[in-house]
């Protein structure tokens, strides 16, 4: 992998968001992620880690990513949950590695954790996907980064779900474990509901005896997804004298990390717009905005419309138009999704526009009617 292949100015465009996810614990998350970061941030790519899964009270010998980066414990225990509270700025909480890297500005860790001593009220605002993906943005917009890797807790709970949900690319750990086998379909298949654009596969902990080829094809073959790569079994991945992959960049976990970076993480040309004024405003309700159970709920062809414009953020009628085809449909959707409040009409550069409406502060959880929904036992 060339930095050319990552950096050339003819394949730029927005960020990417990349988020890492498995079953269980113990399945090398943590050590992928950290690796992942260095070997992208290496490139000439500005990188962040949004470590959502830091070790609890209870878990006194968990891994965090930041053993994977070699680092001491950080020296302050505010993450960006006090950033979601207006408790302190996204300067206070993130971490340039520079110290990583060996260049400034070119990979930040940023902690994120909500604890449960924060209160329901609390907990119900900070599990909304409005609120979450207005702070993300703030970070794809303050670091200028080029990707933001996500370290999602193990399990899928009212926390793992709007990560996944704002997702680009969802890279599941598959090990040779019994449990994972059945946890990564049920992944997989919430990934497709939640209409991800891209979900591959990495398999774990991969020991020198298994038949990987025929293990690869057979594992694309059940979940109908790509594979990513396959990460051989090291002994120890966490070390204070640094990145695994930088001690040893010729080792086979190296280059199956480099192939994963490879296939997860690329980028095209964009371009850079002015900001939008708003020509429409919802006249439906006092709480515009959209929810993570808001979007699950939609009919097929508001959903998939509403997915497509949240992975681009901005989109032109006539990209719209393009994408879709007809015409006719396409503008009573978007009238529909207009007057729920889900989306505002916007004018750049001359030209109509659309954006997901997202209000940042709906203080609404994704409660139980989520698993029905992703279940199909509500009626749309």
């Amino acid at each position: 992998m060339t930095e050319q292949s990552l950096d050339s100015p003819q394949t730029k465009m927005m960020p990417k968001i990349v988020s890492v996810h498995s079953f269980r614990r113990g399945t090398g998350k943590s050590s992928l992620i950290a690796n992942l970061a260095v070997t992208i941030a290496q490139q000439g790519q500005r990188v962040g880690i949004l470590d959502a899964d830091l070790p609890q009270p209870s878990e006194p010998e968990k891994s965090s990513v930041r053993d994977f980066l070699g680092l001491a414990a950080a020296s302050t225990t505010q993450t960006l949950t006090d950033v979601m509270l207006g408790t302190a700025t996204l300067k206070d909480v993130a971490c340039d590695l520079a110290s990583v890297v060996s260049s400034p500005e070119r990979l930040f860790l940023i902690p994120y954790q909500i604890g449960p001593s924060k209160g329901l009220e609390v907990l119900q605002e900070l599990h909304d996907i409005g609120l979450l993906s207005v702070t993300i943005e703030q970070i794809l917009s303050e670091f200028a980064l080029d990707c933001l890797l996500i370290d999602i807790q193990a399990g899928i709970n009212e926390q793992t779900l709007p990560l996944l949900a704002l997702s680009d690319v969802l890279l599941l750990m598959l090990s040779l474990e019994r449990p994972d086998f059945q946890g990564v379909a049920v992944a997989v298949d919430v990934a497709k509901r939640l209409e991800i654009p891209q979900t591959l596969l990495a398999l774990a902990q991969v020991p020198p005896s298994i038949d990987l080829e025929r293990f690869q094809q057979e594992a694309e073959a059940i979940y109908g997804i790509g594979m990513a790569g396959s990460l051989p079994w090291v002994e120890n991945l966490a070390d204070d004298r640094g990145v695994f992959c930088q001690r040893y960049p010729d080792d086979d976990f190296a280059q199956s990390t480099a192939a994963i970076a490879q296939r997860t993480f690329f980028q095209t040309a964009g371009v850079q717009l002015v900001p939008p004024t708003p020509l429409h405003r919802p006249t439906r309700g006092t709480q515009p905005g959209l929810s993570l159970l808001d979007l699950l709920e939609l009919p097929d062809p508001q959903r998939q419309l509403l997915n497509w414009m949240m992975r681009r953020r901005t989109v032109a009628l006539d990209d719209i138009l393009k994408k879709f085809e007809d015409e006719a449909a396409v503008q009573s959707l978007l009238e529909d999704l207009l007057e729920r409040g889900f989306v505002v009409e916007v004018e750049i550069n001359a030209e109509r526009c659309y954006q997901p409406a997202i209000a940042p502060k709906q203080s609404r959880k994704v409660d139980r009617r989520l698993w029905e929904v992703l279940e199909g036992d509500t009626d749309e």
